[in-house]
């Protein structure tokens, strides 16, 4: 049976002010390690199984200049079979 409860949930999102033109905002929900990201042409993609850790890491890429945020998610998130993905 699919549990749907994921589906309320409640996303604060935050915006992200580096250098990353595809992705403008982003959240995450600790207590299920669920991570929304939105992109600039307005799509959000809900990412399950996000340890906190790896999320700080992700997180700390939003408003640095040096960092890239988009870089940072091709490499950890996009695609990845631990993080199943679901348009929302």
């Amino acid at each position: 049976m699919n549990d749907n409860s994921e589906n309320t949930i409640d996303f604060s999102f935050k915006p992200v002010t580096s250098a990353s033109g595809n992705i403008t905002e982003v959240a995450y929900h600790p207590e299920s390690g669920t991570m929304a990201v939105r992109f600039s042409g307005g799509a959000t993609y809900r990412y399950e199984n996000v340890p906190r850790g790896k999320w700080d890491e992700f997180e700390a890429t939003f408003a640095d200049p040096e960092k890239s945020t988009g870089g940072f998610f091709h490499r950890h998130f996009r695609n990845k079979e631990e993080f199943p993905c679901q348009k929302i």
